[in-house]
């Protein structure tokens, strides 16, 4: 049996998850489907309870969130001239929300 304590960076780990929640996004394929349909708005369902902090935790840091909707608004750009409908879907956590929309509102309102 190894005693030894294994050493690790929990903030490494934690932003670890951020880069691979992205990363599996890019294998899912999504992309190419939705180009496909040549959609005229891009309507997306932005909950944060994912969010590390929230119930349905997935490791996500505050972080995360204004990256995935600067993500979605170029994909708006790219594929439906920019027409991105970003609907809150919420969390359970308030504070999450009062830490994490801010940026999302300054990263649309900078369109």
């Amino acid at each position: 049996m190894d005693t030894k304590k294994k050493d690790f960076n929990l903030y490494s780990l934690k932003k670890k998850m951020d880069t691979n929640f992205i990363e599996r996004r890019k294998k899912w394929k999504m992309e190419p489907r939705v180009r496909d349909h040549e959609p005229e708005i891009l309507v997306h369902f932005f909950g944060h309870d994912t969010h590390r902090d929230d119930y349905g935790n997935r490791g996500l840091s505050e972080s995360f969130f204004p990256k995935l909707a600067k993500l979605m608004r170029d994909f708006a750009d790219e594929i439906c001239d920019g027409k991105y409908l970003l609907i809150d879907g919420g969390g359970a956590n308030t504070e999450v929300g009062e830490r994490i929309w801010p940026d999302i509102i300054e990263i649309l309102a900078d369109y």
